[in-house]
């Protein structure tokens, strides 16, 4: 208990302990309130400053909108070849990608890519152009 408390720090709000697959596999099991509390908003912000990324296509759980950090959004495309010719990286949040998915499967597209980056524990991104 006292090495997975550790392993933890400083990130509790996620916390799955190692026979649920720890950090990088609890989300297998459970999302929502269980994974997001809107903890790594503040990491988005800085991962997308950091990276540049003027124009982000994104789907997230209680949104502060990004604007107010100078970075423009926009709703997820149906498809990676409208993301690439929109010219946007894409964002989920792991609760959108697994549990809130509309049924018109418009994320679809997102489960044969693999995520070219993961943003705290609840938020995954990808890049349509492969860049």
């Amino acid at each position: 208990m006292v090495v997975e408390s550790v392993a933890a720090f400083p990130r509790y709000t996620a916390f799955f302990n190692f026979p649920s697959g720890g950090r990088t596999h609890g989300w297998k099991y459970v999302v929502d309130s269980n994974l997001d509390w809107g903890q790594d908003m503040l990491r988005l912000q800085n991962y997308l400053a950091g990276r540049g990324a003027i124009k982000v296509c994104i789907e997230v759980m209680g949104l502060v909108p990004l604007e107010q950090s100078g970075i423009h959004t926009a709703p997820i495309p149906s498809s990676r070849e409208q993301a690439r010719q929109q010219g946007c990286l894409v964002v989920v949040g792991l609760t959108q990608m697994y549990q809130m998915q509309s049924f018109d499967g418009y994320l679809d597209w997102l489960n044969g890519m693999q995520p070219s980056d993961r943003v705290g524990d609840s938020f995954w991104v990808y890049d349509p152009g492969g860049r």
